[in-house]
């Protein structure tokens, strides 16, 4: 019998206290399936002017389980956009892009690359001579890489999530 019961039935329906609930990243978890990717949010990238490549408080500790379908090809990893100089390309402040890490990418493409120690997402333009960082924003100047600065490709943008706002 059940404390503080007086029905003999009460021992027929007493079932054992559920365990508490993992938390919600857990359960997305537990739900994926093979179209899901599981990608860390690494910190910000400027839609703007570059932003500094260290630690701005985001952490590689958020993970979110997402859609494989949303993104071509295959993320690693996302990134929160901070800025609008993307705004004509879909991109828009407080977004969420999916990074593809590779170190190659085409004239044409949207990337995210490191101009010395800042980081920032633009389509990037290869002349015969130089490399170009071109905004998708009128109100943004284009980025000239000179040739003393240290550039890389960081990887390439392969789609987005808007978070409810």
């Amino acid at each position: 019998m059940l404390r503080g019961s007086k029905s003999p039935s009460a021992t027929t329906t007493w079932q054992r206290p559920q365990m508490p609930r993992p938390p919600q990243r857990e359960l997305a978890l537990a739900a994926a399936n093979d179209d899901a990717l599981r990608l860390p949010v690494l910190g910000r990238v400027a839609a703007g002017a570059p932003i500094g490549a260290g630690n701005d408080g985001l952490g590689g500790e958020d993970v979110l389980i997402l859609d494989r379908v949303l993104f071509s090809p295959a993320p690693d990893y996302l990134l929160k956009v901070q800025g609008d100089s993307m705004r004509d390309e879909g991109i828009f402040d407080g977004d969420l892009i999916g990074v593809h890490r590779t170190r190659d990418a085409r004239s044409g493409q949207i990337v995210v690359a490191r101009i010395d120690d800042e980081i920032t997402v633009k389509l990037l333009k290869v002349g015969k001579d130089r490399i170009r960082l071109l905004p998708r924003n009128p109100d943004y100047a284009p980025i000239e890489v000179q040739p003393d600065q240290d550039f890389a490709i960081e990887g390439l943008y392969c789609g987005l999530v808007r978070p409810n706002r």
